[in-house]
């Protein structure tokens, strides 16, 4: 369909604009994966010949709890996939908590986008990767 300006307009399917909803659709989040309560968050990347691990991070240093949406999006040339993975969770003061893993192909380095949304009485925070 051409617009008025003799552009193209291009659709997007409906299940990716619910996996972008997901993925930006939060305002009040922390970029650094941190924010004024404390709560912090980090994707840790474990690689090897074998391949990608991603752990989704949470940690306070305060007794804190919540939930977690944790979004991973791989295309290469092995094909693409979408992994959406939730939960509950509490965190102990001081002690870091592994949320979820998800693992990938070796194939899937430098291939990947991960974020990670935690939210808590203490605030909300998002952190991504790579």
């Amino acid at each position: 369909m051409l617009l008025r300006s003799g552009a193209l307009k291009k659709t997007i399917p409906v299940p990716c604009v619910a996996l972008l909803a997901l993925w930006f659709g939060h305002s009040a989040t922390a970029p650094a994966g941190e924010n004024s309560m404390n709560v912090q968050c980090r994707i840790q990347t474990t690689e090897n010949s074998n391949f990608v691990r991603l752990d989704a991070i949470a940690v306070s240093p305060v007794t804190a709890a919540g939930t977690y949406r944790f979004l991973v999006l791989k295309r290469n040339t092995s094909g693409s996939s979408q992994n959406l993975q939730s939960g509950r969770f509490a965190l102990m003061a001081g002690h870091e908590e592994i949320l979820t893993t998800v693992v990938l192909e070796a194939a899937a380095h430098n291939a990947y986008e991960a974020s990670l949304e935690v939210e808590s009485d203490k605030g909300t925070v998002t952190c991504t990767a790579p």
